[in-house]
């Protein structure tokens, strides 16, 4: 914030005649407050011919942020006195500042008086609620106020883990701890990453499942960089990596397509961490080998395991002689894996397959007989649409549904102003394309 440039900017308002336009007013009170400047803000405030909202909000809360919480109780009590209603705005500036006075009984009915008026429902208040009741040592209230939160965010789950911290109850802590760590966990799972960084960021305290957690979140989704530079992170922590932080490394860098950075983490797992490389460790190395079409490396390292190549190794091996077409090597690798005999649809799927681009038909025969003698079906896949709450499932060829009817017309409504946009699009293509003169 620049306070000079913003009072430059005011002094100008009020030659143009907006000395006392409360909008005006109200965004240099907020310059004030922010800058920490309320012995200016107080003056000013003071002055206004007319005062909104706005400008309490911006006066209480600067109050509140820079450690006066008195005075923001006290222009709370001024502001009720004239008549004028809260909103949820203000309110967490007055709840933070009965945090701050430790006045148990204030904040109590202040929280009696936010339910009545129902302004108690925003997650910003409600996280301030649980600060306060915290801080005054209500632990009880404030675990539920953060159950009863609908929807919570880092800071809510930071101010209950502090809480409980504060107040001595480290056990609490430690429950609430592995819970989060959980919810890092499902939001790496459902695809949100940023997410279950943001919540790894308002973790006080971070072992080493936490960062293994944000390392895996990461590398599944492709980001094999984002996980490197977080475990570079924590070795700065002084933590010592584990079998299972280079395993969620490895598969990330592996994701990524990070060759070189892949083998020299392995390397460096052995030699300067005396980890031994587990299969998870071997078939991440594998998986990006074959996939870049570096099969004979992939072979070589595998012959120089220590332990017997387990299945997930000689699977990853063989997809890539499949993709990459490299026949002798996948022959080698098919065999194996019909040795290990798996029980999965989709590995004998593969071998299959790569028997089948060889023209070895007996081959191919014989692993579908094999698949037939066991049983194995395809479960067929089927997708879900969630609407108003309700969860509608659809199957191929599938005609259960009670809206079948009017589904399957829509989408050949669909289908056909598709088919006619793209008639048009070929219309208009050809009347672009030079003519035969044109050309010459």
């Amino acid at each position: 914030m620049d306070l000079k440039l913003g009072e430059q900017v005011w002094h100008k308002a009020v030659d143009f005649g907006y000395e006392n336009d409360v909008f005006v007013g109200s965004s240099l009170l907020n310059l004030y407050a922010k800058c920490g400047k309320m012995d200016k803000a107080m003056v000013f405030f003071d002055k206004m011919q007319r005062k909104d909202l706005v400008c309490w909000s911006c006066m209480i809360n600067g109050f509140a942020c820079i450690g006066q919480p008195r005075e923001a109780v006290d222009m709370y009590k001024r502001m009720r006195k004239e008549g004028i209603e809260e909103d949820v705005f203000l309110m967490v500036g007055l709840v933070q500042a009965c945090a701050n006075l430790g006045d148990s009984k204030l904040g109590l009915s202040l929280h009696g008086y936010m339910i009545r008026r129902n302004l108690d429902r925003d997650v910003i208040v409600q996280t301030s609620l649980v600060d306060m009741h915290a801080k005054n040592g209500h632990m009880v209230l404030a675990s539920h106020v953060f159950k009863d939160m609908s929807r919570k965010n880092v800071v809510s789950w930071g101010a209950l883990i502090s809480g409980f911290a504060q107040n001595g109850l480290v056990g609490n802590a430690l429950e609430f701890l592995v819970e989060m760590q959980s919810f890092i966990d499902m939001y790496s799972k459902c695809g949100a990453p940023s997410c279950a960084h943001a919540l790894f960021d308002q973790m006080d305290s971070r072992d080493l499942i936490c960062w293994n957690v944000i390392i895996a979140s990461y590398g599944v989704h492709g980001y094999g960089m984002e996980a490197l530079l977080l475990f570079l992170q924590m070795i700065e922590t002084k933590l010592k990596p584990d079998s299972c932080t280079f395993s969620s490394l490895l598969s990330a860098l592996s994701h990524s397509g990070l060759v070189e950075e892949d083998q020299y983490w392995f390397d460096l797992m052995v030699s300067e961490y005396k980890i031994q490389p587990s299969e998870k460790h071997y078939a991440s190395m594998f998986d990006l080998l074959s996939r870049g079409g570096r099969l004979e490396e992939a072979l070589e390292l595998i012959n120089s395991m220590k332990t017997e190549a387990g299945l997930a190794v000689w699977v990853a091996l063989l997809s890539g002689c499949y993709n990459h077409k490299k026949l002798l090597i996948g022959e080698v690798a098919a065999k194996k894996v019909l040795e290990l005999n798996p029980d999965e649809l989709g590995i004998h799927a593969l071998v299959s397959n790569f028997f089948a681009m060889e023209e070895k038909w007996d081959e191919v025969a014989g692993v579908r007989k094999i698949m037939k003698k066991t049983g194995m079906k395809k479960v067929p896949g089927y997708s879900l649409v969630e609407v108003n709450g309700d969860l509608h499932a659809f199957l191929v060829e599938d005609k259960s549904h009670h809206q079948h009817e009017n589904l399957k017309s829509m989408l050949d409504n669909l289908y056909q102003d598709m088919r006619g946009t793209r008639g048009l699009v070929g219309v208009m293509m050809e009347t672009k394309q030079p003519s035969s003169s044109q050309k010459q």
